[in-house]
């Protein structure tokens, strides 16, 4: 969901380059609350406890050179009430994928992602992000269906492009350091490849800071 990619996100970039080993890191309720959505104290509490439920319910699937690891996120979310902050540790069998990730996440800025409303714009901006030295990548409609989680959802190409597609292009070129454009490229009568080609944004996306009180707001929160 939502929010529980923006807690990942949010807490991956906790990372220090020099760290060795995990740390446990913490994030204040009152900035969790606002990637949650919740407007109450007692509804925090409730979605708190059901999101680490749900991430520490849903392993990853890792590829291994023989076989696969299954793996959670965390092996710690803590949150007791009444106090200030969220206390997670990820899962130590994760160190060869998140302690290497720093250099990424100089790129990869948080503010770019953050006022995004759909899961499926920020996939494809991660995957965008990957390729942007290059400018461009291609990939198979299957293979992106995969990676956004959509196989089973919006079966019809037209309804895909524009509830999945058009939705992510548009919150990324509105919103982030990239501009996307899309060509389609059939095979036969049938689009079977996804083209996209991928430009800086000179733009400045903290355009949403218009006055004196939401920048002293958002400099505190982050």
């Amino acid at each position: 969901t939502l929010a529980e990619l923006r807690l990942v996100i949010t807490i991956a970039s906790m990372i220090k380059a020099k760290d060795k080993d995990f740390e446990e890191y913490s994030i204040s309720v009152d900035e969790y609350a606002k990637l949650l959505g919740s407007k109450t104290k007692n509804s925090l509490y409730r979605d708190l406890k059901g999101l680490g439920k749900k991430l520490l319910s849903q392993p990853l699937e890792l590829p291994q050179e023989k076989g696969f690891l299954l793996v959670n996120w965390f092996s710690k979310f803590q949150y007791k009430e009444g106090e200030a902050n969220i206390i997670v540790r990820f899962d130590p069998d994760l160190k060869p994928y998140l302690l290497e990730l720093k250099e990424q996440f100089t790129k990869y800025k948080l503010e770019n992602i953050l006022q995004m409303k759909s899961t499926y714009s920020i996939r494809l901006y991660e995957i965008a992000k990957s390729w942007q030295t290059r400018g461009y990548f291609d990939i198979t409609v299957d293979k992106f269906r995969e990676l956004v989680g959509t196989e089973n959802k919006y079966p019809l190409y037209a309804n895909f492009k524009q509830k999945v597609l058009n939705v992510a292009i548009k919150e990324i070129n509105k919103l982030t350091d990239i501009n996307i454009k899309l060509k389609e490229i059939k095979t036969g009568r049938k689009i079977t490849t996804l083209h996209f080609e991928i430009k800086h944004s000179n733009k400045n996306n903290l355009g949403f800071l218009k006055s004196e009180k939401a920048f002293i707001t958002y400099i505190r929160e982050h």
